[in-house]
């Protein structure tokens, strides 16, 4: 072993959280952007109508949409999502500093390391242990990764209590360490990969069978597979089964598991962030009769659902950004990789809360009129959720201004491109991002 980690990859993601060993970008989508919805002006041509409104009239909404009310739109199983709140507003997101207060970077060590083991188990390599906080300031690998102090080293300094000496990476102007385990494409026939930055923002785990089942490489099926079906949580068909690993269990029960799991099964202690649920369910065949889950998990902020998506967003300050917050089951009991970002942030109300907004209807006839005559494109999901605009992207001072909006995804029947487009609920403006795949 040289003298220092060598490790093949160490990426910049969501906010600049660092994964370390592994390419976790997806799908390598390119994105147009046309803003043209965050303005101060009220579309007043549109109609405003309480969320209960909404609620009562979803059904005969949609029917008229499926029975070709549109020229332009089409739609078969949409699937909508409407705040539990009867009012909305902006809301402003911030980090709030160190987890529970913790300063002592041994203590955070001790807890990323117990918490390594309970996820990946007792025989962990320490070649594949490093401080993404202690990398070697300016120095490159021939392979192009950064270069990381040996494990043995960091721990002596942290034994030693001048951990501080070495630290390349403040967190809220404390010297701790971001310990990781990566064995996933630095060990062969070793999956394994676990990190926990150390206010607990964003965590990550792989316990390998994913990848194990996979007839393609890689660590997330979305990007190598067609699912088999896709799933809501309140859609239809939401009892079907599947055969997994060790058990059968049906999308209902899964959903359940999940949602419970990262409500009260977590080993460490999250409840000052927003709770959080299943926006979708996928469904993989990895390789002959090997099924696995994916469940697209969304943070629920003043009634609402924080924006997902299924391929990483990157972006600087006045740039909105989505989440991808993917968790896999091939067991029916466990979840075998999640990956959760933003866990910690807090949020505020900002401005007055409105109880009328754009109604369902006048969202979807935006669309359409946005869309023009020459194209058909299929309603897929119609979503009251918040869109996250990057206020500060520097690492532990993240801070998001969340704008409640209509997000509309749909595809294009032409060319098979996913569309969303994104109408403020309280002022009625529209903005739309198209994916090129």
């Amino acid at each position: 072993m040289d003298k220092f980690i060598k490790c093949f990859y160490i990426l910049t993601i969501i906010a600049g959280s660092i994964f370390i060993g592994i390419n976790v970008v997806k799908n390598n989508k390119n994105v147009d952007f046309v803003s043209t919805y965050n303005s101060d002006d009220k579309n007043k041509n549109l109609e405003y109508v309480t969320i209960q409104e909404i609620r009562d009239t979803k059904e005969e909404v949609i029917r008229e949409l499926e029975d070709g009310k549109y020229t332009n739109l089409i739609a078969d199983d949409m699937y909508v999502s409407i705040s539990s709140e009867d009012e909305v507003c902006n809301m402003y997101e911030y980090a709030p500093g160190l987890f529970h207060g913790i300063t002592d970077p041994m203590e955070i060590h001790n807890m990323q390391m117990d918490l390594i083991k309970y996820y990946l188990g007792e025989d962990l390599l320490e070649e594949c242990i490093c401080d993404a906080n202690s990398i070697y300031e300016d120095t490159v690998s021939v392979d192009g990764g950064w270069l990381l102090r040996d494990y043995k080293e960091v721990y002596k300094h942290l034994k030693e209590g001048t951990y501080d000496q070495i630290c390349s990476r403040k967190v809220y102007g404390y010297s701790l360490p971001n310990i990781t385990y990566s064995a996933y494409s630095n060990v062969e026939g070793d999956n394994r990969y676990a990190h926990f930055l150390p206010d607990f923002s964003k965590t990550m785990v792989i316990k390998g069978k994913v990848i194990e089942m996979s007839e393609q490489p890689g660590m997330d099926p979305a990007s190598e597979y067609e699912a088999l079906a896709i799933y809501y949580p309140e859609g239809e068909n939401i009892y079907d089964e599947y055969e997994l690993q060790n058990s059968k269990i049906s999308i209902r029960e899964a959903i359940n598991f999940v949602e419970d799991y990262f409500k009260n099964k977590l080993p460490y202690d999250i409840s000052i962030g927003a709770e959080k649920k299943v926006a979708k369910v996928a469904v993989y065949e990895l390789s002959e009769g090997k099924i696995c889950l994916e469940f697209y998990i969304v943070r629920i902020i003043n009634g609402m659902e924080t924006e997902y998506s299924s391929s990483y967003g990157m972006g600087g300050p006045g740039t909105y950004i989505d989440e991808i917050c993917p968790a896999m089951m091939v067991d029916v009991d466990d979840i075998d990789q999640y990956i959760l970002l933003n866990n910690t942030l807090k949020f505020e109300k900002e401005g007055k809360s409105v109880s009328e907004v754009v109604s369902l209807e006048s969202a979807l006839q935006c669309v359409s009129d946005k869309i023009g005559k020459n194209s058909i494109y299929n309603v897929t999901e119609a979503r009251m959720s918040y869109r996250r605009k990057i206020i500060n992207d520097r690492q532990f001072e993240n801070e998001y201004e969340c704008i409640p909006c209509w997000i509309i995804r749909c595809e294009n029947q032409v060319d098979g491109r996913e569309t969303r487009f994104y109408i403020n609920l309280i002022n009625g403006n529209i903005d739309y991002k198209t994916s090129y795949s």
